[in-house]
């Protein structure tokens, strides 16, 4: 058995719809291998736009809230007269991704009155309150990934991209049910991929719209199945690979063993017992 020190950063894809009060999001996903870290999530929404990255932290004096600070880009939707993250438009409004000719802009926009709070169960966007979105059916604001606020106990791993502008994105809160590799526990078609290396966390996620067999080009962790990596580390440069439990090299892949083409690398940097990756011999 071989060691290699393998990084852990993998985003889930997701899917969005512009912020047309009434449409539900579906989930794809961005995953990457790297240290062990958080792992985030992609969700497509509709709209078009062009990009600029947003990281300062606004006023939310029109709210009455205090400005969230946070220093890493959490949209790169160009900002129009208000703020994704800090929701600072004026009473009756929400701050939501619009068209503006053949672009995207964040504008304040009507509240229709949503009585969902974050978290919340959903089925669209009009459901939820305070200018969240109705991800992966629960209402999810706009997020800072490197705090994880305001997500309220959830993880700021999606990046909820919109349709037809490639690299227009936003973060936003998951809360998916957490699960253990190997299992094949997730229900109703949802897969287990590891989250949070360093504490061993895995989760369940939707499949991405872009989903792809082992040993395919990925992006995010959710385009890879049931118990793999969307791995960046060399020799890969973003391919599916299964992980596999050093103690179960029997087993088929994708419940602990390898390709008879492949053998299992112990990886460093987590808290999974016996964890390791499928790599080609």
């Amino acid at each position: 058995m071989m060691l290699q020190r393998i990084l852990f950063v993998a985003p889930v894809a997701v899917s969005a719809v512009v912020w047309s009060y009434g449409c539900s999001s579906g989930e794809t996903g961005p995953s990457g291998a790297g240290g062990a870290s958080t792992s985030t999530s992609s969700t497509t929404a509709t709209s078009t736009g062009t990009s600029t990255e947003t990281m300062a932290t606004v006023s939310s004096a029109s709210s009455g809230k205090l400005p969230l600070v946070c220093n890493e880009t959490y949209t790169t939707v160009p900002k129009g007269d208000c703020d994704l993250l800090q929701q600072d438009c004026p009473v009756g409004k929400v701050c939501g991704v619009v068209p503006e000719g053949d672009s995207l802009v964040s504008n304040c926009i009507e509240d229709l009155g949503g009585l969902t709070e974050i978290a919340g169960a959903c089925a669209s966007n009009s459901e939820c309150k305070g200018g969240m979105q109705c991800v992966n059916k629960v209402c999810s604001p706009v997020c800072c990934p490197g705090s994880n606020e305001p997500c309220a106990g959830g993880a700021c791993d999606v990046s909820l991209t919109y349709e037809n502008k490639p690299g227009t994105y936003s973060f936003a809160c998951s809360y998916a049910a957490s699960c253990e590799l190997f299992a094949g526990t997730c229900k109703d078609g949802a897969e287990c991929h590891l989250s949070d290396a360093s504490a061993c966390l895995a989760v369940c996620d939707e499949p991405a719209s872009s989903h792809v067999a082992e040993g395919q080009a990925c992006i995010y962790r959710n385009d890879c199945g049931e118990a793999q990596l969307c791995n960046k580390n060399p020799p890969d440069k973003g391919t599916c690979r299964n992980f596999c439990d050093l103690m179960k090299l029997s087993a088929e892949p994708g419940k602990g063993g390898c390709l008879p083409i492949h053998t299992c690398t112990t990886v460093s940097g987590t808290g999974c017992e016996n964890l390791g990756l499928c790599l080609p011999k």
